[in-house]
Order: C-alpha cells, then sequence, then structure tokens
C-alpha cells in the first residue's frame, strides 16, 4: 500500500510541476494513463502555470517599470506599478475575449456548413458546439470578473421639499 501512496505522490509532484501529460507521467511511474486521472480528479492537483508563460509576463512587467525614473518618488512609483499591474490585466482579459470572439467563429461556420447541406446532423452539432461554447465561456468570464455589473446600473434619486 506504501508504495502505491508514493506511486500517487510522486505522479501529483510530476503533474504539478507540468514535467507531461498524464499519459507521459502514467507510463513513467508504470500505472494506467485511467489511474492517473482519477487521482488527479480525486485530488484536486492543480499545473503550475508553464514557466514560459510566466517569464514573458514578468519581462513585460519589467520592460514597463524600467521606465519609471529612479528619483520617483515612492507615491508615484507606488501609482505606476499599480498602472502596469492594472495595464497586464487588462491586456489579459482583452486576450480572453479576442479568444471568446474565435470561438464563436467555429460555432457560426458548423452553422453555415449545415444549412448548406441541408444537414440535421450537423445542425444538431453546430448546437451542441454553441451550447457548450456558451457554457465555458460563462464560467470563465465569472472567474476572469468581465460579467460584473458595476457601472452599469442606473439609480435614479428622486429629491421632494
Amino acid at each position: 500500500m506504501a508504495d502505491k501512496k508514493a506511486l500517487r505522490a510522486t505522479a501529483k509532484t510530476l503533474y504539478e510541476a507540468g514535467r507531461g501529460t498524464i499519459k507521459q507521467i502514467a507510463a513513467e511511474i508504470g500505472v494506467s494513463s485511467r489511474t492517473v486521472e482519477r487521482w488527479s480528479a480525486a485530488d484536486g492537483w492543480v499545473r503550475v502555470t508553464a514557466t514560459p508563460e510566466l517569464s514573458e509576463r514578468a519581462h513585460r512587467v519589467a520592460s514597463r517599470l524600467a521606465e519609471i525614473p529612479e528619483d520617483a518618488k515612492p507615491e508615484e512609483r507606488g501609482r505606476a506599478v499599480e498602472a502596469i499591474t492594472e495595464q497586464q490585466a487588462v491586456d489579459e482579459r482583452a486576450e480572453l475575449l479576442v479568444r471568446h470572439r474565435r470561438e464563436w467563429q467555429v460555432s457560426r461556420a458548423l452553422l453555415a456548413e449545415a444549412v448548406r447541406e441541408r444537414s440535421t446532423d450537423k445542425a444538431k452539432m453546430a448546437k451542441v458546439v454553441a451550447e457548450t461554447t456558451s457554457i465555458t465561456q460563462k464560467g470563465e468570464r465569472l472567474a476572469w470578473g468581465l460579467d460584473t455589473d458595476a457601472g452599469t446600473k442606473v439609480q435614479v434619486v428622486i429629491e421632494r421639499e
């Protein structure tokens, strides 16, 4: 039993470090990929963000920070860092929105093909893809805070004398 726990711990370490796919990890430790998938789902394993992506983001931020004068006051430096961080968040959300728009092009293309060929099966596929895209994107929008109602509500105040 201790061997199984050790294998599971090793698999988790490899997975979370991004050291390969589930199939590669399973082959490396000598278990089935289905076993590693079950372990991952049961324990809630989470991969660390890919190092190249983190490095790229760090370089972008560092480049912007380098533009802040060295003699800047701490308050000015703080505001500049805050603005850079905010811009990074805006850029990431913009990339997400661009991807979302591209994903809808797939549904539209599938629908056009279904209509052109008068295929009920392809129309059903287009519907399933559209519904799946909608569900996935709704979750991503919520996770990224894109669907907040801040600034969209109107409040009317009536003052009476």
